[in-house]
């Protein structure tokens, strides 16, 4: 008789994909040396995001950890960003998104302009009576160019805004850090 042990994998998500035979989801989680594999029949509800926190429990294989549940808790945090934290208080709005974008590299390996999409408009603009910004968004583009322009970040991959009612359905590019072993103090400063 065999015995199966059981343990329960949690962490960060930095990667979500599919086998390319379409049998398994993949979930890469920041610190375990093998990813959650989830067969794709089995599963209900919906899968993690990157950034996100799961727990689940599972069984370790060879190469993956397999999943033991039709479903797993997601957790969704939200960042926090303190102005204070900015640069200073005179920062270009291209220093201050640079800022939040190295400090939500600190917490996944991918990233979008949505994943700081809020934060960003609130350290620069303020919301309208409509409810709409008072400033054009294209400037978190700028700071992501200009950290790509310093080989700081490349572009891995596009998907589709989660905030599509805002910015009409336009892919958004996924960014990583060139240098992932770097520390802040060794990264190359904003220009």
């Amino acid at each position: 008789m065999t015995t199966t042990t059981f343990s329960l994998y949690t962490g960060r998500v930095t990667r979500v994909e599919t086998t390319r035979n379409g049998k398994w989801h993949i979930i890469h989680v920041k610190d375990k040396s093998k990813p959650l594999a989830v067969d794709v029949k089995g599963f209900e509800g919906e899968l993690p995001k990157v950034g996100d926190k799961i727990n689940v429990q599972a069984s370790e294989g060879k190469v993956w950890f397999f999943s033991q549940h039709r479903s797993m808790v997601i957790v969704q945090e939200e960042p926090y960003y303190s102005i204070e934290d900015l640069p200073n208080a005179n920062a270009t709005r291209t220093e201050k998104v640079i800022a939040l974008i190295r400090r939500e590299f600190q917490r996944k390996d991918q990233i979008t302009s949505d994943d700081i999409f809020d934060a960003a408009m609130s350290a620069v603009g303020n919301y309208m009576e409509d409810g709409r910004w008072n400033i054009d968004p294209r400037f978190i583009g700028h700071a992501f160019h200009a950290l790509s322009q310093i080989k700081e970040i490349h572009k891995v991959a596009t998907r589709k805004s989660e905030r599509i009612k805002f910015n009409h359905a336009r892919d958004l590019s996924v960014w990583e850090l060139t240098k992932k072993g770097l520390k802040d103090s060794e990264r190359v400063p904003a220009v």
